[in-house]
């Protein structure tokens, strides 16, 4: 059987194969079935090359080629934890008296209900005070009146 014929060169002679090419025709395949075969199930890059060396492989770029493939796997890609990004400092938003900052909100296209089927939310930024108004229409002059 013609695959065995590198096996027996290597373990008699230690004979490796002469054309790089032909060296790393497994490569690929061998990725593909720890990475995501019965014993592999979509491990990160640093334990696929672990995995690899256990198994008994080694080739120099090892590495670099599970590192490779474990970005283009779509599967990783897809159930991956996502990258964390660097988050800058929240700055509060402080108001120095009460009714001196507001936020308000207009929620509208809700079922409808007594007075209206939009709302106007309002809330006070130093105490917290929330209210909130059913209104017919979100129109400038409706939302002033319920102020």
């Amino acid at each position: 059987m013609y695959w065995r014929v590198p096996i027996v060169e290597y373990l008699a002679q230690g004979k490796l194969p002469s054309d790089s090419l032909e060296a790393k025709k497994d490569v690929p395949k061998l990725l593909v079935k720890i990475h995501e075969g019965w014993y592999g199930s979509h491990i990160g890059a640093r334990s696929l090359a672990i995995k690899i060396i256990k198994a008994g492989y080694y080739w120099p770029t090892l590495v670099k080629d599970a590192t490779a493939y474990v970005k283009k796997c779509d599967g990783c890609q897809r159930m991956g934890n996502a990258p964390q990004l660097l988050t800058s400092a929240l700055t509060p938003v402080v108001s120095p008296i009460p009714f001196a900052m507001w936020e308000i909100d207009l929620v509208g296209k809700l079922p409808k209900a007594k007075g209206g089927a939009e709302f106007a939310i309002v809330a006070d930024y130093f105490s917290k005070c929330i209210e909130a108004a059913p209104l017919k229409e979100t129109k400038s002059k409706d939302v002033i009146q319920f102020l």
